[in-house]
């Protein structure tokens, strides 16, 4: 949807970046990936249902389809590692082993490299919202995990609970502002750009540099192996 998220590609990979690509997918196109796929190291989609009816409960009517149709685009720029990534929610929950089962079809058939985030939905947003009708407890995403880990499918996944995702990102959001997302808030530290020490900032902070470091070693193009 921006207009140069191109030109912002090529900068990144001049500047010697990896580029992750973190997108609802609707509007990815082949178009866009043959301009601009040669500089990117991944991209990352939601996928919210092993079908358009269940997926359609959390995500807009027709989203399903978009990215079944980006894979299908995706699968000719083998370079570009794929990440799938699923919020588990009370809507998805009983639907997750089809879920599993769709992914091992889709990336037998895939020649990128590919893994697969499931997260446990985290009770955090900008405004008000109701979670009672979303949150699934731990018991039940542990469940999931001896479910899978049980019976492993043929590419890596990685568990996200609320304790991992907590307070593990710095982000700058549409507004221009720096938020660490910690506990049930985001936490503002105003506009990114008047900031004038930002490593005193983040070190003032809830950010958890340590296990941030530990996560970012999950995938890199140098070490990243299936």
């Amino acid at each position: 949807m921006r207009e140069d998220i191109g030109m912002l590609i090529r900068l990144a990979r001049e500047c010697d970046l990896e580029i992750a690509v973190s997108t609802t997918g609707d509007e990815l196109s082949r178009g866009f990936l043959k301009a601009y796929g040669r500089w990117i190291d991944l991209i990352s989609l939601p996928i919210d249902g092993s079908c358009e009816a269940i997926s359609s409960r959390t995500k807009k009517s027709g989203h399903f389809t978009a990215i079944m149709k980006v894979l299908d685009f995706l699968s000719a720029h083998p370079t570009i590692d794929v990440k799938l990534a699923t919020p588990i929610t009370r809507h998805n929950l009983d639907d997750f082993p089809r879920i599993i089962a769709l992914l091992i079809s889709l990336s037998e058939n895939l020649p990128n490299r590919f893994f697969y985030n499931v997260f446990q939905t985290f009770p955090r947003s900008v405004s008000e919202q109701g979670w009672d009708d979303l949150i699934v407890s731990n018991k039940e995403f542990q469940q999931l995990k001896r479910l899978t880990e049980g019976d492993p499918p043929p590419f890596r996944v990685n568990w996200l609970d609320h304790s991992t995702l907590d307070r593990l990102y710095v982000m700058i959001f549409p507004n221009g502002h720096l938020t660490i997302p910690s506990g049930a808030k985001y936490v503002d530290f105003g506009p990114f750009l008047d900031i004038k020490d930002l490593e005193s900032t983040i070190r003032d902070s809830d950010f958890d540099r340590k296990k941030h470091l530990e996560h970012s070693k999950g995938w890199l193009r140098s070490k990243h192996t299936i």
